[in-house]
């Protein structure tokens, strides 16, 4: 799993939507642990990513965008927690990761 997402990183611009797709799903998947209650910063998102392979990594940068699109997308909800940005699954968000897994 963690080569074929490496590789749609390095892929050519016809694969953007592709790359984009896969990255949400890896994403939702570092949210995983998350709720209202409970949400988490973009950087524990990302080192929730890699606990299981450690070659496989992703730059905040690229998670926090991704994130922006998830938000839009209605899958994440955010809001500010003492001046950062903190992030949760919703209904929608943990409905489409079930069906994945």
């Amino acid at each position: 799993r963690a080569s074929l997402y490496a590789s749609l990183l390095r892929a050519a611009p016809e694969a953007t939507y592709f790359r984009d797709r896969a990255l949400e799903k890896v994403v939702l998947s570092g949210l995983w642990e998350s709720s209202e209650e409970n949400p988490i910063k973009a950087g524990t998102v990302e080192r929730n990513l890699y606990k299981d392979s450690r070659p496989f990594t992703l730059r905040v940068e690229i998670v926090k965008k991704t994130l922006d699109r998830l938000v839009d997308k209605g899958f994440v909800g955010t809001f500010r927690e003492r001046g950062k940005s903190v992030y949760y699954l919703t209904g929608t968000g943990r409905e489409t990761l079930e069906k994945e897994m």
